[in-house]
C-alpha cells in the first residue's frame, strides 16, 4: 500500500476512534430529488456582467461571453436542436457574432452542438486541451457500446417516465430519436495554459484534469469569473 493511502487510512481509523458520538447519515429521499429539480430551472442566467449562463437545456450549461469585439461560446450541448434553443435565448441579451468556441472537455453534452453557433459559411476557432480530439474519437467508437449500456442505467432509461425526476446532473438528456449531432473538432490546441485575448476579453484557459484527464478551466482575469467545467456541479 503507498504512503499517502495509508496516512489517509490512519487519519480516518483516528477520527472514528476519537468521535464520541457518531454522526448519522440523511439517506437520499424522493423529495430531496423532486427539490434538486430546481437547480435545472429551464432559463439563462447572467452569473456576471456580460457572462450568460444557459441552465436547464440538457445536462451541461453554455456559456456566452460578450465582448466589445464579438462573443465567445464555452461548451455546446448535445445535440444541435438543444444548441440552436440555448442560442435564441442568448440572441435576446446580445446580438454580438461569435468569435470561438472553447470545448472544457471532451464527452458528448459539452461539443456536440456545436455547429448551431456558427453561422452557415463562417469559421470560428475551436479551442481545447489538446488531448479533446483524440478523446472524442474513442467516445465515438471503441468506447461508445459501454458509455451507451452505463448511460441508460445511470439516467434511469428503464423508469417509468413518471419516476425520472431528473437525472443527477441535469433535467434530461437533450438527445433522442431525431437529434442531430455536429461535432466540430478542434482548431486550436494546448497543453497546459494558454493566455489569449478574442474579442477584446482576456482569457486563461488552464488544464486541470478532473472528471477527465482534458478537462480545462476558463479564468476572465479581468472580470474575476471563473468556468470550471465539470470539474464542479451540483448533483
Amino acid at each position: 500500500m503507498n504512503r499517502p493511502i495509508t496516512l489517509l487510512l490512519t487519519a480516518l481509523l483516528a477520527a472514528c476512534t476519537t468521535s464520541s458520538t457518531p454522526t448519522a447519515s440523511i439517506a437520499p429521499t424522493p423529495e430531496a430529488l423532486v427539490a434538486h429539480s430546481a437547480e435545472f430551472r429551464r432559463g439563462v442566467v447572467e452569473a456576471a456582467p456580460g457572462v450568460f449562463v444557459a441552465i436547464g437545456y440538457g445536462i451541461a450549461n453554455s456559456i456566452w461571453i460578450d465582448g466589445p469585439d464579438g462573443a465567445i461560446v464555452v461548451d455546446t450541448l448535445e445535440s444541435v436542436e438543444a444548441a440552436t434553443e440555448v442560442l435564441a435565448e442568448f440572441r435576446k441579451h446580445s446580438r454580438q457574432p461569435v468569435r470561438a468556441i472553447i470545448y472544457t472537455h471532451s464527452h458528448p453534452d459539452h461539443v456536440g452542438g456545436a455547429a448551431a453557433f456558427i453561422a452557415p459559411g463562417e469559421t470560428v476557432p475551436i479551442i481545447a486541451h489538446d488531448d479533446v480530439a483524440a478523446n472524442m474519437d474513442r467516445i465515438a467508437s471503441e468506447l461508445q457500446p459501454v458509455i451507451t449500456r452505463r448511460s441508460l442505467r445511470m439516467y434511469g432509461h428503464g423508469l417509468p417516465a413518471d419516476e425520472r425526476i431528473n437525472i443527477g446532473i441535469g433535467p434530461s438528456l437533450a438527445v433522442g430519436t431525431g437529434s442531430t449531432v455536429s461535432t466540430l473538432r478542434p482548431t486550436q490546441v494546448f497543453a497546459d495554459r494558454l493566455d489569449l485575448s478574442i474579442a477584446g476579453v482576456r482569457l486563461q484557459l488552464i488544464h486541470a484534469p478532473g472528471e477527465t484527464d482534458d478537462q480545462l478551466f476558463v479564468w476572465l482575469p479581468d472580470r474575476q469569473v471563473l468556468l470550471p467545467g465539470d470539474n464542479f456541479y451540483r448533483a
